[in-house]
């Protein structure tokens, strides 16, 4: 028993033994001449798509080779600031007397071995009063310099 045509409601669904061959349902989107269009539109606008895509990779390439360049002149430019502070360095070596303080001085004296507390004394004062003499001592290896210092203060070196 089949219901009636009078009997179905415009609601129901027909039964139909239509399977589709393919994945689509209803008819193919390549049949319309409309639909052509639309698949030349979508790779248009996929192809402009890649092309920004591989517009933004080369800006963003061009932008990193110009933060290299940029780190590449900031890298040389310490280096000349480096030597520039070296040189200045070695400069204010040359041209600065070296100050010793008084404690250095008594030290040195002291590394002299001297058994007499009085001449230790003056030596001290004397060389305190003589600043270029001390740098002079100082470079002098430990053995030479009481003999150094006895020649310069009994008159016979130049202590200017």
């Amino acid at each position: 028993m089949h219901p009636s045509s009078s009997d179905k409601d415009s609601y129901s669904p027909e039964v139909s033994s239509f399977v589709p061959s393919s994945p689509f349902v209803g008819p193919s989107p390549l049949k319309k001449p409309n639909n052509l269009g639309f698949m030349v539109d979508f790779l248009e606008r996929m192809t402009m798509g890649i092309d920004r895509i591989v517009e933004v990779m080369n800006e963003s390439n061009m932008l990193r080779r110009k933060q290299v360049e940029m780190a590449e002149r900031q890298a040389i430019a310490m280096e000349k600031q480096n030597d520039l502070i070296s040189e200045q360095t070695s400069i204010m070596r040359r041209s600065s007397a070296m100050q010793y303080l008084e404690s250095e001085i008594w030290d040195m004296l002291v590394q002299l071995n001297l058994d007499d507390e009085d001449l230790l004394k003056q030596y001290y004062d004397y060389l305190c009063d003589n600043p270029k003499l001390v740098r002079l001592l100082f470079g002098l290896p430990t053995h030479l310099r009481h003999n150094y210092l006895l020649k310069h203060m009994t008159g016979g070196g130049d202590s200017s």
